[in-house]
């Protein structure tokens, strides 16, 4: 049937999965290395992937673009949402995933819902039955205590709780090899560490993922198991800088729900305790998923501060970004949700949310608008695992492009505006 469908597809969809041969011309291009921009006289892209810059001889039969002093970057890539929204929703995928697409992302790393819904999401992707982001994902691994949670639950229909292969209970008499065998079959690329785990645990479990050929992505608390316990771990991305805030909590709960409720307003970024954790993550390239924007929203809406303390979760992060930043240590752009609601979006532009991700970390974490370009696309890929075809403007890459209007340089609010999307050489137009 998808056979079938792919040759639909081809011929009369306007998204086929590779483009014309494309020579790109007169722009100002960002490579998403963290090297200078540099004007260039054209870009060739040949079978959806990038040939060179400013390519004397590019051939015959191709599809010539004067850009007129636009911008290239590498198309964006959001390193957390959670596409499946715990609940298994097919029917929403191809809109939300076009509406990404054309808002600039086009690259995506699930950080755990139903791996059904992502498999086949991952599927009708390659076949190109609509146009999309690449898709990256993991299953979730926690205690069992933890898998009476309503949003996993919904996930695991047609399964005991904790038995599905994506959404797996973890105890002391877990096979940790075989869970990690399981959730290979489901297409998942990466174990989420996420709740009700000690040290012994995730321990054991980040040796057999790595044996696994599995990458461990996790939260840096996992109750009772602290920052330092994954990293030694092996995490390979660690998400969400609020809750390295429990590193230096003296009476660690058992209980992940305690996650969102940290004591800010005891414990300063500066503690060498945190500074330690931060000089591990960049000796052992553990990349940090920083997610700032949820904690953006929350402070709004509660009316806290957003500069000038450390006692609510935004400025701790913010502040520990800064500081993981400064000593080295990747920073990824991972927003939680893949799109602003209505309230958190008054302008209605329709944007994902990895635009003000980027922003927050210019206007608040200290990075600079390259630096925060970088984040979003080289290092987002990087965590995803997908850094080898994805993630910067180099030959043999994937022609996976977004050009702006504007200087995003000088400015990072740039990155909303957006001339034209290119996806794996194909250009995606625009509404």
């Amino acid at each position: 049937m998808k056979t079938l469908l792919l040759l639909i597809n081809l011929l009369i969809l306007p998204f086929p999965v590779l483009g014309a041969d494309l020579l790109l011309k007169n722009a100002t291009l960002i490579d998403g290395t963290g090297t200078s921009a540099k004007s260039i006289e054209n870009l060739l892209i040949r079978d959806g992937r990038i040939v060179g810059v400013d390519v004397k001889e590019p051939g015959q039969d191709i599809e010539i673009i004067d850009l007129k002093d636009a911008w290239i970057i590498p198309g964006l890539i959001d390193a957390h949402v959670h596409l499946s929204g715990f609940e298994g929703d097919r029917r929403e995928m191809p809109g939300k995933l076009e509406r990404a697409l054309r808002g600039g992302i086009t690259g995506l790393r699930d950080m755990a819902g139903d791996t059904r819904v992502l498999k086949d999401t991952v599927s009708d992707l390659h076949l190109g039955l609509y146009p999309g982001p690449t898709l990256t994902y993991a299953g979730l691994m926690g205690g069992p205590t933890m898998f009476d949670d309503p949003r996993v639950l919904e996930a695991s229909i047609g399964y005991a709780p904790g038995e599905a292969p994506g959404l797996r209970a973890i105890d002391q008499e877990t096979d940790a090899g075989k869970a990690m065998a399981d959730l290979k079959t489901t297409g998942a690329s990466a174990a989420k560490l996420y709740g009700n785990l000690d040290r012994d645990t995730v321990l054991r479990l980040g040796k057999a993922a790595h044996k696994a050929g599995v990458r461990i992505w996790a939260h840096p608390a996992t109750f009772p198991a602290r920052p330092m316990d994954l990293i030694e771990a092996g995490a390979d991305v660690l998400s969400h800088s609020a809750y390295f805030i429990w590193q230096a909590v003296p009476d660690m709960p058992t209980d992940y729900n305690a996650r969102r409720h940290g004591p800010y307003g005891d414990y300063s970024p500066d503690d060498n305790r945190y500074q330690q954790v931060i000089e591990r993550m960049a000796a052992g390239n553990v990349l940090l998923d920083a997610t700032l924007t949820i904690h953006y929203d929350h402070a709004v809406e509660a009316n806290e501060p957003l500069e000038g303390v450390t006692d609510n979760a935004f400025t701790w992060a913010t502040a520990f970004t800064r500081r993981a930043h400064k000593a080295g240590v990747k920073i990824v752009a991972g927003t939680d949700a893949l799109f602003p609601s209505e309230k958190q979006d008054p302008e209605g532009d329709d944007l994902p949310n990895l635009h003000r991700e980027l922003e927050i970390l210019v206007n608040y974490a200290g990075l600079t608008p390259m630096e925060a370009l970088v984040a979003g696309t080289r290092n987002s890929a990087e965590a995803a695992g997908l850094l080898q075809d994805h993630g910067t403007i180099e030959p043999g890459k994937v022609a996976d492009l977004v050009v702006l209007n504007t200087d995003p340089v000088r400015d990072i609010t740039a990155t909303r505006d957006i001339r034209m999307v290119i996806r794996a050489g194909k250009i995606i137009p625009q509404k």
